[in-house]
């Protein structure tokens, strides 16, 4: 069996663990918690959605979910820690809707319908409010960089910044996956084999990060802690065996 083989098996096996354990668990009665579990459902949905990029030849185009796998999971780690981190995202999230929303409205100032200003006017005024709310409780931006250095998990960053090298359509990223030396002469490829290497770095970096997010789950629901911390290490141990390969 190839090494592309047995990540492909664990990948399956670790979804499928994810999915048995999202259909038994009871989300704890808090709003962090609910954030946290969406959170949770929105990472196994983007593995399932790398999964699906991997195995119909667009795996260079998987990295873009692991990327927001690995931020998803770095706002798990953060609120599990401490519940007022919900209180740092409810900021970012008025600052961007604010900044996003009123760049939007004035690109179509002329041709707004009435009813949309309105309910654009309605949006940003409740942005804008919880934005000021919380600056004044002392809430700042935070960056990307901030944020993985409070996991103080290294290689969630380090993942991070991998990713998104693939994401970004630079020529670096479009070289490599379009111009492929076929019998000597460089010629545009679409939806190229799959290479090897880039497939196994990326199944298992997919695999890490849910893996991580299976051990978190017991912090939110009601799923005991033993329990899927058995699941996670039978995981990494596998994971660890298909690496070595």
């Amino acid at each position: 069996m190839t090494k592309i083989e047995q990540l492909r098996g664990v990948a399956e096996d670790v979804i499928v663990q994810f999915d048995t354990l999202v259909a038994a668990w009871h989300v704890a009665d808090s709003n962090e918690a609910r954030v946290t579990a969406a959170l949770a459902l929105t990472v196994g949905e983007q593995f399932h959605s790398m999964l699906c990029l991997i195995d119909n030849n667009c795996e260079t185009h998987a990295a873009a979910p692991i990327r927001s796998m690995l931020e998803g999971v770095a706002d798990i780690i953060l609120l599990t820690r401490d519940p007022r981190y919900l209180e740092q995202l409810r900021f970012d999230n008025a600052k961007a809707d604010n900044s996003t929303i009123a760049n939007y409205r004035d690109s179509i100032a002329a041709d707004i319908p009435a009813e949309m200003a309105s309910e654009i006017a309605s949006v940003l005024k409740y942005a804008s409010a919880t934005r000021d709310s919380l600056k004044e409780e002392g809430f700042k931006r935070q960056t990307r960089e901030e944020k993985f250095q409070l996991t103080q998990n290294e290689y969630l960053y380090a993942a991070y910044g991998v990713m998104c090298a693939f994401v970004h359509p630079n020529l670096t990223s479009l070289s490599s996956r379009h111009m492929h030396n076929v019998e000597g002469v460089y010629k545009l490829v679409y939806r190229a084999p799959p290479n090897a290497k880039v497939v196994s770095m990326l199944l298992s970096i997919g695999i890490y990060v849910l893996t991580r997010l299976i051990e978190l789950t017991c912090h939110f629901t009601d799923l005991a802690a033993e329990n899927v911390q058995a699941i996670a290490k039978n995981i990494d141990d596998r994971h660890d065996i298909a690496v070595a390969n």
